[in-house]
This record gives structure tokens, C-alpha cells and sequence, in this order.
């Protein structure tokens, strides 16, 4: 029978609960999952069923799955976790490739939409007996990174469990402190394998907010209101409902800096433990990455330990889903993904995000209080590997106060930025575009610059400048303040890492009197001067040469490290920013046919010493 593949819905929870119920009957994994389980996990804020989701339908039955969840942040890897199950009966070479080269599709749209530019990594978690998806990860060349275990302890013949230090007082859980356990959380998990910052939606949806989590047995070491240690707890009840028994899971152990070699973490633990033995569980689940079970070894202070290797993983050991629950840990595949390209538009409200805000004196942290987001969330707003609703950017501009006319620009910026290709129509003061051109000029390892009418702003003396921003539609204060910006920009010439700049100038550009004659023999001595630095390449296109594509138009091809390239084109009145590869790879050919019309260097400074006379 041939499969239906389509995204799911959360009606579809009870037939993916059949389906992992069939395959569980084969693989043993000692995992089991009830619809409304699987309904809680798809409706999490960071799954997008109608994206990130896919399911094989065999007639009324589900027959495989497939899942791509995003992450909250990437630092700087965005490790997308993957998740599958497919029937016993449906283990095919097909369906194998299907749901890999679907992987590869849905998780690379999640990461353009999450964090564009950001490297990306493809994480899939498996147990050790589910090997027929272990060996279709393998052939298409994920790799196996980790290994975690559940280790378990029987809770009715619980050995005497050691005291918290003196001066440590395990608080019982409240859900007033929950901003400040995810805040423990990120800050103890920082620098994990595989562990990135937990946003406010996803760490109630996935942890606190579960209808699995057990407030009563978990507990917290406070200073104040800053949490210093803590553990939380679940218990899942699909699983005692199948197996008859009562299992606590500690799912979140985690101990600050300052009291970690103190005793805290056993301390605590084994506070919890005794509560859960007391509140009638038979044992409990502490999930820990192999490579670091020796610190697990030591919570257990005694007790009778039994570990279960859980398989092959490609998620992350701390990802804290009800789904795959010994599934934060089990074997651990990953597969690289290339960089994938970022809009235009995206870049440039990254840029624009940060001067607003450095321009209004507020730190990152201070901001991110003032609209109640975490500061990894801002921060990869201004650095360009999130993109920002905008809605959040108008939050953003409301708590800065910024006047009408900045608030009106970044908001046509915000509602552009995901576009593939961004054009700014509105040539008023300092607009969008040009906290673009800022940014791409900043991040460029090389430029290209045709110009087929006046000198590279890049290499325009102050005076020369002034004259043409002076005899443009717009008022004395825009001009003096386009002005200063675009002198500021010159800059990345001559820094320490100076970008390359290859300039192509047509003659008419350079014999055409702006200004003065005055001016123009400034300009063309400031040409000279420039052309001694090793970083610049100027080269004159002659006129009367017949027709070349240069005639069309100007352009300016900036190129990045490990970004895709963008290609600026610009009139009086409009500004486009370009990054398709057959558009680039067109100007990248209309460079190289220029380039073989140009003098040589050695041609165009004879020609600019005789034009300075």
C-alpha cells in the first residue's frame, strides 16, 4: 500500500500513541506513552505541527512519524532535536529515506525562521534495541556523539541519605520562584554537551507547566529569591499505568558555582528521595550522560544502583520532554548542517536592534528585564540568529521610547525582515537601509563596488560628499547627519582587520566636476593616496568603449565569512538588497566582465594624475 505523508494535528495524538504502543511490542524499550502524553508534547511552543511535523498513514492508520523541534537559542550551534518511530511492519528502505531526507527539510525551514546564519545540527535520539532507525541515521551520515543512562534506586530499602550542609535548607517548591529555577537551570547547565538556554514558554510547557510535574518533590536551595541548587521532579502516570510501577523521576538536578563541592547536590537529592519514598513511589530515575556518571554515582550515596543504557541519541541530554523520557538520554547521533543563508533584512534589524538600543543607554540585560524576556533571547535578536516578530520589536521600541520616526522605520524593517529579498522604497532620514549597508559593510570580508556615475562612498573625501548629499531631496540636518554616517563607514578601511575593497570606477565617474574644480582635485588625490593601501584595488572602466552591462547601473557585492553573499542596488528613490544565487552569481559575472574592460592599476593612476591637473 502506498503512504499518505502529511503534517499532524493534536487530533492525531491517540493514533501516535497506537503507533508507539506497536512499536514498543519489538523494540522493548520500556517506554510508554499515553494520547494525552503525546498531545502535550505536539502542542509545545516550540514544535510547528504544520512545519516540524510529518506522519506516514497507511489508510486510517499512522504508520511513522517524524518530528523536528526547535531550540530556544543557539550557542552558537542550533542542535534541532529530531525524534521518529515508524511500525515494525513499515521499516523500509523508503520510509527510512523519506524521514531522513524530510529531517533535512522541515528542521532547516525551523532554523531559517529561528536562527538564520547560525550553524545547525541535526540531533536524533534512539534506544539501544531500536536499531533499524540507528542504522538509517548512520547511512546518512549522522555520527554517534553520546551515550546516557537511567540509573535507578529502589526507594523501599533506601539507605540513610546524608544531611544538607549546615546552614542549607531545602525550600519546597513554588511556582514564585519559577523564573528563578530556569534561571539556576540555564546558568548550571551552561557549557553542557548538547545543552542550550530554556526559554519562559518552552520551560513551562516542557517542565513546570507539565501535567507530570510533582511541585511537592521538588525542592530548592534559595538565597533570597536567586535559587542556588535545586531539584525537580515528574512522574509520569502512562508509565505506572503499564508496568504497575510507581517510578519519581528527578529530571533536573542542578547546584550554582558557589556551593558545588559542598555536599549540596547529594544532599538535596537525597532530601528528595526520602520525600518521594515517603509519598509511596516504589523507586526512582536520576537520566545521566555516561561520560559523567561518576557525579551521578555519588547522589545515590549507597544505594543499590541499577543503570539502563538508553540507546543512541541524536537529542541533547537535557532536554526535559515527557517524550523519550529515558530519552534524554540513550545513544546520541548528530549530523552537521551547513550555515543556512539569512535575509538581507534580517541583518539589518539585527544591527538596527543594537544601535536603537546603545543609542538609548540601555544595557542588554536592562532591556530584556524592562520587556520580561531573557537576555540570550535579546542577544540573539542583535546578533542576527533569531529574528524578532514584530510585535516583540514594537515591545522592544515602547520600553526604549524612541521618537515617531525611528519607531516608523524599524517597523517597516521588522515587518520586511524574513523576506528573501528586501527593497526600502523610502528614501527619508537615515532609513532602514542603511543600518543595513552599516552592518554588511562592517561583516564583509571583501567588496565589490561598480560605479558607473560618482566615486565609491566608501573612498568620497568629506567636501566631495557633501556635495551630493547637499543637492539631494532632503533637508540640511538629514544631509549633515548622512553626512557623518557615511565617514563613519569609511572606517572599516582602515582598521585593524581592514575589509578588501575592490572598487571599479567608470571615467566618466571621475571627470565629472562635483562640487569644484577644487573638490574634485581633493577627490582624485585622496583616489591616489587610497590606492597605496594593500586592502584597496581601484581600477578605472574607460568611457566610449561601447555598450557592457556596467551602463546598466551601479552595484556593490558585499561577501562574508561563512554567509551567504548580498548584492546592494540602489536609485533616488529605492534601495535593494539581493541574495538568491543566480542574482549574485550574475553580478559576480558582471564584475568579472568590467574587471576585463578596467586599466590596470598602474593605468589608472596615470589617468587620475592626469585628470588632477
Amino acid at each position: 500500500m502506498d503512504l499518505t505523508w502529511r503534517p499532524l494535528t493534536l487530533d492525531d495524538a491517540p493514533a501516535l500513541a497506537r503507533l508507539y504502543a506497536a512499536a514498543e511490542e519489538v523494540d522493548r524499550t520500556g517506554e510508554h506513552f499515553s494520547a494525552e502524553d503525546l498531545r502535550e508534547e505536539l502542542a509545545g511552543p516550540n514544535v510547528d505541527l504544520a512545519r516540524a511535523t510529518v506522519g506516514a498513514w497507511a489508510g486510517d492508520d499512522l504508520v511513522g512519524y517524524g518530528l523536528a523541534r526547535r531550540r530556544d537559542a543557539a550557542e552558537p550551534v542550533h542542535m534541532i532535536r529530531i525524534q521518529s518511530v515508524v511500525h515494525p511492519d513499515h521499516r523500509t528502505d523508503a520510509v527510512g529515506t523519506h524521514l531522513v531526507e524530510w529531517f533535512a527539510r522541515a528542521s532547516r525551514e525551523v532554523h531559517e525562521r529561528a536562527f538564520p546564519g547560525a550553524p545547525l545540527e541535526l540531533h536524533h535520539g534512539s534506544h539501544q534495541n531500536e536499531r533499524w532507525i540507528a542504522g538509517v541515521l548512520a547511512r546518512a551520515g549522522y555520527t554517534h556523539r553520546r551515550t546516557m543512562v537511567n540509573m535507578r534506586v529502589s526507594l523501599a530499602d533506601l539507605p540513610p541519605q546524608p544531611p544538607l550542609p549546615d546552614g542549607i535548607e531545602a525550600v519546597p517548591f513554588d511556582f514564585e520562584h519559577d523564573l528563578a529555577a530556569l534561571d539556576a537551570r540555564n546558568d548550571t547547565f551552561a557549557g553542557h554537551w548538547g545543552s542550550t538556554v530554556y526559554g519562559p514558554d518552552a520551560w513551562r510547557h516542557l517542565v513546570t507547566g507539565s501535567k507530570d510535574f510533582r511541585p511537592d518533590l521538588s525542592f530548592l536551595v534559595l538565597d533570597g529569591d536567586k535559587v542556588l541548587a535545586f531539584v525537580l521532579s515528574h512522574h509520569y502516570a502512562s508509565e505506572t499505568e503499564a508496568t504497575g510501577i510507581r517510578e519519581h523521576y528527578a529530571t533536573w538536578v542542578g547546584t550554582r558555582a558557589v556551593l558545588r563541592g559542598r555536599g549540596v547536590a547529594s544532599g538535596l537529592l537525597g532530601h528528595t528521595l526520602r520525600a518521594a519514598k515517603n509519598a509511596g513511589f516504589d523507586r526512582s530515575a536520576l537520566n545521566v550522560d555516561v561520560d559523567n556518571a561518576h557525579r551521578a554515582l555519588g547522589f545515590t550515596n549507597g544505594a543499590d544502583i541499577a543503570s539502563t543504557t538508553n540507546g543512541t541519541c541524536t537529542c541533547c541530554p537535557e532536554c526535559g520532554t515527557p517524550h523519550r523520557r529515558s530519552g534524554n538520554g540513550r545513544h546520541s547521533y548528530h549530523h552537521d548542517m551547513k550555515p543556512t543563508s539569512t535575509s538581507p533584512g534580517s541583518r539589518a534589524l539585527a544591527a538596527s536592534l543594537r544601535e536603537v538600543r546603545i543609542a538609548r543607554g540601555k544595557g542588554l540585560r536592562e532591556l530584556a528585564r524592562m520587556v520580561r524576556i531573557l537576555p540570550q533571547l535579546l542577544s540573539a535578536w542583535e546578533k542576527g540568529q533569531r529574528v524578532p516578530q514584530p510585535e516583540d520589536v514594537a515591545r522592544l521600541l515602547g520600553a526604549l521610547r524612541v521618537d515617531d520616526v525611528t519607531y516608523d522605520r524599524m517597523m517597516r524593517l521588522a515587518r520586511h525582515a524574513r523576506d528573501d529579498n528586501w527593497l526600502d522604497s523610502n528614501p527619508s532620514d537615515l532609513p532602514p537601509a542603511l543600518s543595513g549597508i552599516v552592518e554588511y559593510e562592517r561583516t564583509a570580508t571583501r567588496i565589490t563596488n561598480w560605479e558607473l556615475a560618482i566615486v565609491p562612498g566608501l573612498l568620497q573625501t568629506p567636501d566631495y560628499a557633501r556635495a551630493i548629499l547637499t543637492n539631494s531631496e532632503i533637508d540640511l540636518p538629514q544631509a549633515d547627519a548622512r553626512l557623518v554616517a557615511r565617514l563613519d563607514r569609511q572606517g572599516i578601511l582602515t582598521r585593524p582587520d581592514p575589509v578588501r575593497l575592490a572598487a571599479l570606477v567608470s571615467e566618466i565617474a571621475i571627470r565629472e566636476e562635483i562640487g569644484s574644480a577644487e573638490v574634485m582635485s581633493d577627490q582624485v588625490d585622496h583616489l591616489l593616496a587610497m590606492m597605496g593601501r594593500q586592502n584597496i584595488s581601484l581600477r578605472i572602466v574607460p568611457a566610449n568603449i561601447g555598450y557592457h552591462r556596467g551602463l546598466m547601473g551601479s552595484f556593490v557585492l558585499y561577501e562574508f565569512a561563512g554567509l551567504p553573499p548580498i548584492v546592494h542596488l540602489e536609485n533616488s528613490h529605492a534601495t535593494a538588497f539581493l541574495h538568491e544565487d543566480d542574482v549574485v552569481r550574475s553580478y559576480r559575472t558582471q564584475a568579472k566582465i568590467l574587471a576585463g574592460k578596467a586599466l590596470s592599476e598602474d593605468d589608472t593612476r596615470a589617468m587620475l594624475r592626469e585628470v588632477a591637473r
